[in-house]
């Protein structure tokens, strides 16, 4: 529907009323939409945002490796190095968001099951979106190539698994991101 459909279903109605004789807005066609596949409305916004992201990443690998070298001095076991993945849920969390337009809630919710890689979709469930509705979302190249890096980092991808379980309570649902926020 275009922009001003409620003067125009007002109108329309006062024609069936006999209130006006006719629309003049009737033979007004809706705009239609080209070029969609991303539209960024605020691209220094996004810059900064993704900027930040990748500046908390650096930081928290650098403390990474500072640990993993103390705890080699010490010949105890180090954590596994995460070269070319993610070093936690919030970026790839953000990225998915910025580029699908999901909701918080159908982001938590989401399931290694809910994405077709070959058909490029994700399908969102009935009771995580704001209409009620189950919905199948597009996935540009961003999405999928963020989503494969996720995956392969993933200690759980059978289809019952959470996308982004909580990081307290593994196979939970996460609750929020103020923290790493």
């Amino acid at each position: 529907m275009i922009e001003g459909g409620i003067q125009i279903t007002a109108l329309n109605w006062g024609v069936n009323q006999d209130i006006i004789k006719s629309n003049p807005l009737s033979r007004l066609k809706p705009l239609q939409e080209h070029n969609s596949e991303e539209k960024v409305r605020c691209p220094r916004r996004k810059t900064r945002l993704l900027a930040a992201l990748d500046a908390r990443e650096a930081q928290l690998r650098t403390g990474r490796e500072s640990h993993n070298k103390w705890l080699s001095e010490r010949k105890k076991e180090t954590l596994p190095s995460l070269n070319g993945g993610f070093i936690d849920y919030l970026k790839p969390l953000v990225i998915l968001a910025m580029n699908s337009g999901m909701r918080r809630g159908s982001l938590f919710s989401l399931k290694w099951g809910d994405v077709d890689f070959a058909a490029k979709t994700i399908s969102l469930h009935a009771s995580t979106t704001k209409v009620g509705k189950p919905l199948r979302l597009p996935m540009n190249k961003t999405f999928i190539n963020t989503l494969a890096t996720w995956r392969k980092q993933s200690t759980d991808i059978t289809p019952e698994a959470l996308i982004f379980p909580s990081p307290k309570k593994k196979g939970t649902l996460m609750v929020d991101i103020k923290r790493s926020w």
